[in-house]
């Protein structure tokens, strides 16, 4: 099956896939990409899943001298993998982490995702993939891209902005339990419109909570949440509930948003004009929410602060370190 993902007039194709695994993309990319096809220069990626090749590719690597290339903008660094650039311009870059090979020839707008098997794992790199284009092609020069979560209440955006461990998905969850709606979690998107509009968006990423802010969010978030994986769709969520009842012990959460928006009962909508920032931080001799106002030049401090730098990778334009 093929499916298009666009990210304003920046376009992904991808090909080769499962009806569920374009499901599990559909779930989660949208709606802040868009299924319809834009732009008439499209990244092109196709899915192969063969063993023989993966095979092929591991000796080749083996019998190279291979440098760790960035592939993907993470939380303020890029995640690196072995691989090599041939001489026909297609870099090669094993990832051992999701199991797969990705083959990248940036000039001729082409991936390869190579993997033995259509495991859920392709997935997560389908979506790092496609988030990473969008990054690269729409964010840079064209948008500030915050560290924060996003919700709309009555129309009005609101931005969550803060460090890791700041609270930024635990007042997220108290947003959308009071009726808010969902924008995004970590990575959050300010531009302007044709109209001068200040405009906040997201950029989908997985839902994570870590052990020691566990106890701040578990009362927010449904019992049943807590055994889900983010790599698997709602409707494979609700079949294998009987996962959450040996994995909700582990204290941890990472859903996906389409598993975090379902089990709050708010739906993810995909555009809001900015109208409020919140700058959240936990203080343990606080109880309940203490609101205090800040000036205009912190805000505009600590949004500085707080931007997530769009790393140099393999995708970088034209002028960057590849």
């Amino acid at each position: 099956m093929r499916e298009s993902f666009s990210y304003g007039s920046h376009c992904v194709e991808v090909d080769g896939l499962e009806p569920t695994t374009i499901a599990w993309l559909v779930e989660n990319l949208c709606p802040s990409f868009d299924t319809r096809s834009s732009g008439d220069n499209p990244y092109r990626i196709e899915c192969l899943f063969d063993p023989s090749v993966c095979e092929r590719f591991e000796r080749e690597g083996e019998a190279r001298g291979l440098s760790d290339l960035a592939l993907f903008s993470m939380d303020g660094y890029a995640a690196s993998h072995p691989g090599w650039k041939s001489d026909d311009g297609w870099w090669t870059i094993l990832d051992s982490e999701l199991r797969c090979i990705y083959r990248i020839n940036r000039s001729c707008r082409s991936i390869q995702l190579l993997a033995t098997h259509p495991r859920e794992s392709v997935r997560i790199a389908l979506l790092r993939l496609i988030r990473e284009i969008a990054s690269q092609e729409f964010l840079v020069g064209n948008a500030s891209h915050p560290h924060a979560a996003a919700a709309s209440a009555e129309g009005s955006g609101i931005l969550i902005c803060g460090p890791k461990r700041a609270g930024k998905t635990t007042l997220l969850s108290l947003l959308l339990q009071k009726g808010a709606d969902y924008i995004a979690n970590d990575r959050s998107v300010i531009c302007r419109d044709v109209d001068s509009e200040v405009l906040l968006s997201g950029m989908p990423t997985v839902v994570s909570v870590r052990q020691d802010t566990v106890s701040l969010i578990k009362e927010l978030v449904p019992a049943q949440g807590w055994g889900w994986l983010a790599r698997y769709t709602l409707g494979e969520s609700r079949q294998r509930e009987q996962v959450s009842n040996s994995a909700a012990a582990a204290n941890s959460l990472s859903i996906s948003p389409a598993q975090y928006c379902s089990l709050m009962g708010r739906p993810p909508i995909s555009v809001a004009p900015l109208k409020y920032l919140l700058f959240p931080r936990v203080d343990t001799r606080v109880r309940g929410i203490e609101i205090q106002p800040i000036k205009s030049w912190d805000a505009a401090t600590r949004l500085h602060e707080n931007q997530l730098e769009i790393s140099q990778t393999v995708f970088t334009v034209p002028g960057g370190q590849y």
